[in-house]
């Protein structure tokens, strides 16, 4: 394995900026570094974890899933003793894509029914878990309302679709009786016909008959 420099390291990491670079997962994360994590010697890691938690203030958590060493080794790297993860501030919990989607899980599953089964979850302060609790509710409840309304004009087009049905159903019904009446008159009609050309025959025979005996 090549080890490859600190500093070069540190370039492709700044070259992406802080938004992208927060929105990196660990395979991402990575592929921009061209090795994985656990394959570069300790000192290393923790320059890059001293330099990314100086420059663009990313979690401790964050920092330790992304190059793959523990909370307490992050914790020594910042000069932090033996103190537990310091909690990102508000607008990295409410903008971190990894504590979002470790938070919607949960309470789309059931598993947190208010804030405190998150903070537990994922040990980040109650009154930043709160706003986003209540962003993931809100939206979930839009995105319900949205499905429902969806669903109602569906049901009333389906019942439109019912009504034409059963017109069409009425109109054939008709169509079906005058049909039948039709048929009715015509068997009607040809007995009639048939007697009067019965009869016709009948009268000319008597005629024939007449002529005969004169």
């Amino acid at each position: 394995m090549v080890v490859q420099s600190l500093e070069e390291l540190w370039s492709r990491l700044k070259s992406l900026g802080p938004e992208k670079l927060r929105s990196l997962d660990r395979e991402d994360f990575a592929r921009v570094l061209g090795v994985d994590p656990v394959e570069l010697p300790l000192s290393i890691r923790m320059e890059l974890v001293r330099r990314l938690y100086s420059e663009y203030e990313l979690s401790q958590r964050w920092l330790a899933s992304k190059l793959r060493t523990s909370l307490r080794e992050v914790s020594r790297a910042l000069n932090l003793g033996e103190k537990t993860e310091q909690p990102p501030s508000a607008p990295l919990i409410l903008e971190d894509p990894e504590i979002i989607a470790g938070a919607i899980k949960p309470v789309r599953e059931g598993k947190a029914r208010n804030p405190n089964d998150l903070v537990i979850e994922l040990k980040i302060p109650l009154v930043e878990v709160e706003k986003l609790y209540r962003r993931i509710v809100e939206n979930d409840n839009l995105m319900n309302v949205r499905t429902i309304e969806a669903i109602a004009k569906v049901a009333e087009y389906i019942r439109e679709v019912e009504k034409r049905y059963s017109r069409v159903e009425e109109l054939l019904r008709e169509l079906s009786e005058k049909i039948e009446k039709a048929k009715a008159a015509k068997e009607e009609l040809l007995d009639v016909c048939s007697k009067v050309a019965e009869n016709a025959r009948y009268t000319h025979q008597q005629g024939k008959d007449r002529d005969r005996r004169f």
